[in-house]
């Protein structure tokens, strides 16, 4: 008989978060199938912010301080953005404009960076060259599950696969309006990061 840990399915996972909500494993009581695929995946997006685990850096080219090219949409979140040899500190238009009215047109070595005209990253103020590239370090989404063989992503360790329901019940939880269901779904939430930090 083979102990090794293997990668938990939609099916699995639907199962095990029907037992946490209270519901049977294997009948729709409390929530339909396509909610609680919604928050498995919401599940799995939730790991990889929390944890860093698809951590990828890549390198944009830059005019006039912004990237050419529009960030790819498979992200979760930017993490950090470099320039030269240093990583910058975020900003927005918002505090940039206080600091000063003209800081789009500031030339000078960068040391901001925001998101900007939708899915481009600027940053501030803006070297007089183009040649040096930003490196962009974000989190790439998962892939996310949508029928019952799929299996979870396998940058998510085997170990943790299991502790996926907590945060999948937190998100169905929280889609109720009843306050006492919201604070169950908040405790589920700390359940989920204890557990993943532990790891």
């Amino acid at each position: 008989m083979s102990t090794a840990l293997t990668a938990l399915t939609l099916q699995d996972l639907i199962y095990d978060t029907r037992l946490l909500v209270g519901d049977s494993g294997d009948i729709a009581n409390t929530y339909a199938d396509k909610d609680i695929i919604t928050a498995i995946n919401y599940a799995i997006q939730q790991y990889c912010r929390f944890t860093g685990c698809n951590y990828v850096e890549t390198t944009f080219a830059i005019t006039n301080g912004a990237t050419t090219n529009s960030f790819p949409f498979d992200y979760l979140m930017i993490q950090r953005v470099g320039y030269d040899t240093k990583w910058l500190l975020p900003t927005s238009v918002n505090d940039e404009y206080i600091k000063n009215p003209s800081w789009d047109t500031v030339i000078g070595t960068p040391i901001r960076w925001m998101m900007f005209s939708g899915s481009k990253i600027k940053i501030t103020p803006y070297p007089a060259s183009n040649a040096t590239p930003i490196k962009v370090g974000y989190v790439k989404s998962p892939q996310l599950l949508a029928v019952l063989a799929d299996a979870v992503d396998s940058t998510i360790p085997y170990s943790d696969h299991k502790y996926l329901k907590y945060a999948a019940v937190s998100f169905l939880l929280s889609i109720d309006s009843d306050k006492s269901d919201i604070e169950k779904g908040n405790f589920f939430m700390e359940q989920f990061k204890a557990l993943i930090q532990k790891g």
